[in-house]
């Protein structure tokens, strides 16, 4: 049987990848109408980073802090994770951008360089590396320490 902190946890995990995947949705679209108008695939993850953030800011409270008040210090933490977030993402998304032509020459003859689907599977590989790496961990145990050690407790006495 597992332990309640390990239903806690798992909540949690559960709610953060959903909020990261509804996140990284409106991140990929926003990126995708971005590159058609500007033709700058680096300036359009920046967008999309900035979209999907705003999204993900809301729903990954409501995962690891569901009616917790926000108050200065977890914003202060969640901004400063946020960034460090964010600037791992775009740079390793920048990082494999010049690697591209000999990814579409691997993948074959119909797929071009600026094709939006590589594009896309780049972007994908950057934020799933991050996520597990980096983004839930330190929302866990960083920004949201207090709330989710409150959430465990809550939990237990429920049990």
């Amino acid at each position: 049987m597992a332990s309640s902190g390990s239903f806690a946890v798992l909540r949690q995990a559960s709610g953060s990848a959903l909020g990261s995947a509804a996140s990284f949705c409106s991140y990929l679209g926003c990126c995708h109408l971005v590159d058609q108008w500007l033709g700058d695939p680096g300036r359009a993850n920046c967008a999309g980073l900035a979209v999907g953030a705003s999204l993900n800011f809301v729903l990954q409270r409501r995962a690891f802090a569901p009616g917790a008040s926000m108050g200065r210090a977890m914003l202060g933490r969640y901004l400063a994770a946020e960034a460090i977030i964010l600037s791992l993402q775009h740079f390793l998304f920048l990082s494999v951008l010049p690697a591209r032509s000999q990814l579409a020459l691997r993948l074959g003859s119909d797929v071009a360089e600026d094709d939006p689907r590589l594009l896309a599977a780049l972007r994908a590989g950057s934020q799933a590396m991050v996520f597990g790496a980096v983004s839930f961990p330190l929302r866990r145990y960083w920004v949201f320490a207090a709330t989710t050690a409150g959430a465990a407790a809550a939990t237990t006495d429920k049990l």
